[in-house]
């Protein structure tokens, strides 16, 4: 299912490059780096605003603590 839905939110950018970022964010994520994850996920969301990289730039957010900037990028994610 994620790979559909790269595929319809990343036209323009190749699936994977695009698999290469979240793949990397993902790692970060779990290596517990956080703001490197959030660099990762923002720049996703520059080629093309995605609900998925918005919502794991939430998370690693809120890891950090910084609650109201998570609640922002998930009612991003809620609005897409």
């Amino acid at each position: 299912m994620q790979e559909r839905i790269l595929q319809s939110e990343n036209e323009g950018f190749r699936d994977e490059e695009m698999d290469q970022l979240y793949d990397e964010g993902l790692f970060l994520y779990l290596a517990e780096r956080y703001e490197d994850a959030i660099k990762c996920y923002d720049q996703i969301i520059e080629i093309s605003p995605s609900k998925v990289a918005l919502v794991w730039k939430g998370l690693a957010l809120q890891r950090l603590l910084r609650k109201d900037e998570a609640v922002r990028c998930y009612e991003k994610a809620l609005t897409r």
